[in-house]
């Protein structure tokens, strides 16, 4: 599908149903890497722009609204990454969240343990391909790949692990320049879908920037969970989002016009 602008004037209708202060609890949840912080070579390097923080702590301050980061990050580096009091931070998918089974998350992880010897070998001597072992979720990055033949053979291993993945119950889900490898029950629309659920949110937005938001963009299209969903997608590449922006900044943008209309709708009511 093709994706609108979210500032064009097709999208005003749907902009003014999540801005609308007498609409019902509101959840924001946005994606970290790429939707907050910028793409770097190495993750551990990403950083969330100051003011971003700051209107992400205008807006978690705001009466009935609930702001999330969902992310495939652990836990730890999230709070490191958005250390806001009040902002909901939902670390790798939401597999570790509480209400998930302590003996769940144990089989989860014992499933990632076997496709991990898969794909050491699989990766072995591939030239900037590395892993990235979560515990729960594997993830095999190729940031640092740049010779074609090392290309095409990040190609072929990633197959061999999709095909093991698959057999473990497993699944694969897509970010840039990454392929997380996660328990088939998971993902962010899981994650989402439960803080709906907890937050008894009517209106629902998400920023995502790649493939593994899509299913969270089909989620909030579904009728009769929401009064209003809307999926904005961040950047070029194709995407399953009704709608898009171009660049990190306009997330701000979004921020701010949502505090903007929050004061004003005060402002009226006083």
């Amino acid at each position: 599908m093709t994706a609108e602008s979210l500032f064009g004037r097709s999208a005003r209708p749907a902009l003014a149903a999540i801005l609308d202060p007498d609409g019902g609890r509101l959840l924001v949840a946005l994606d970290c890497d790429g939707t907050l912080a910028p793409i770097v070579s190495r993750p551990q390097d990403a950083r969330v722009p100051a003011a971003t923080l700051r209107s992400i702590a205008r807006c978690s301050a705001l009466p009935g609204v609930t702001v999330a980061i969902v992310s495939a990050r652990v836990p730890s580096e999230l709070r490191a990454l958005v250390p806001l009091p009040g902002v909901r931070l939902v670390g790798l998918y939401g597999l570790m969240e509480r209400s998930i089974p302590a003996a769940t998350r144990a089989r989860w992880r014992r499933r990632v343990r076997r496709l991990e010897s898969t794909a050491i070998a699989a990766f072995e001597g591939i030239q900037g391909a590395w892993l990235e072992r979560k515990g729960i979720a594997l993830a095999a990055h190729d940031r640092g790949v740049r010779d074609p033949d090392a290309a095409r053979r990040f190609a072929r291993a990633l197959r061999v692990v999709r095909r093991e993945a698959e057999r473990l119950g497993l699944r694969a889900t897509g970010g840039r320049r990454v392929v997380e490898f996660i328990p088939r029950e998971g993902g962010k629309d899981s994650a989402v879908r439960r803080l709906i659920r907890s937050t008894g949110a009517r209106r629902a937005v998400y920023f995502g920037d790649s493939a593994a938001d899509d299913p969270v963009y089909v989620l909030l299209r579904r009728r009769g969970l929401l009064r209003a969903g809307l999926g904005v997608h961040v950047g070029a590449g194709t995407t399953r989002a009704a709608y898009r922006v171009r660049a990190l900044a306009d997330v701000r943008r979004f921020l701010d016009r949502l505090r903007e209309a929050r004061t004003a709708g005060a402002r009226r009511a006083a």
